[in-house]
């Protein structure tokens, strides 16, 4: 085992306000673009080699404030809240209840937070067969194409190839998602239509 990585790992944390860096980070890529810049020297293990940080307990203490919650976080939650409070009218209860549902983002907008940051492809984990049907739905009804129509006809030629090999798998609802660059994975489905939805995925 080892805890060396290919790239940082560096967390994120998204609410309906958009995404932002959950841990205040390294001064150097603070301002800059966080998610998408190279590894900075305190990212780096020994060998050069970018590496999780800020969970073993015998690692040494790193600059001061970097493993601190992003402070902009905590303002901006601080200021929606207090905004669901002032019309709480009584029912403080209620209004945090709706406040803390508000927070949870709807999967599309988590999408066009990660295209817009360039983070995309990804693979989402939901869990629930429900779920992940309803957050991709959600993907498709409210991104934009995330397939160029190069990569469509690409994907219409292949499901054409598997619909020869398995007929009567693809319903209109899963050619249409595939096509828009989303599919779903689990348990429910075929093992012949997840490999080719991770054939897909790879290539």
């Amino acid at each position: 085992l080892s805890d060396n990585r290919p790239v940082p790992l560096r967390f994120a944390y998204c609410d309906r306000w958009g995404i932002l860096p959950l841990m205040q980070g390294p001064k150097a890529l603070r301002g800059k673009s966080f998610f998408t810049q190279n590894p900075v020297e305190s990212e780096l293990a020994q060998g050069n080699k970018p590496r999780a940080q800020g969970f073993s307990r015998g690692e040494k203490k790193r600059s001061r404030g970097e493993n601190r919650l992003n402070s902009e976080i905590i303002s901006r939650e601080s200021r929606k809240k207090r905004e669901f409070m002032k019309n709480a009218k009584g029912d403080e209860a209620g209004a945090l209840r709706r406040f803390r549902r508000a927070q949870t983002p709807p999967m599309g907008l988590v999408i066009r937070e990660l295209r817009k940051n360039k983070l995309l492809p990804g693979i989402v984990f939901i869990f629930s067969r429900k779920g992940c049907e309803e957050a991709a739905m959600d993907v498709v009804a409210h991104v934009d194409s995330l397939t160029s129509e190069r990569e469509k006809e690409e994907i219409t030629r292949r499901l054409e190839l598997f619909e020869a090999r398995s007929p009567g798998i693809v319903n209109p609802e899963r050619k249409w998602m595939v096509l828009e660059g989303v599919a779903t994975h689990h348990a429910g489905l075929l093992p012949v239509w997840k490999a080719f939805i991770e054939e897909l995925f790879q290539e």
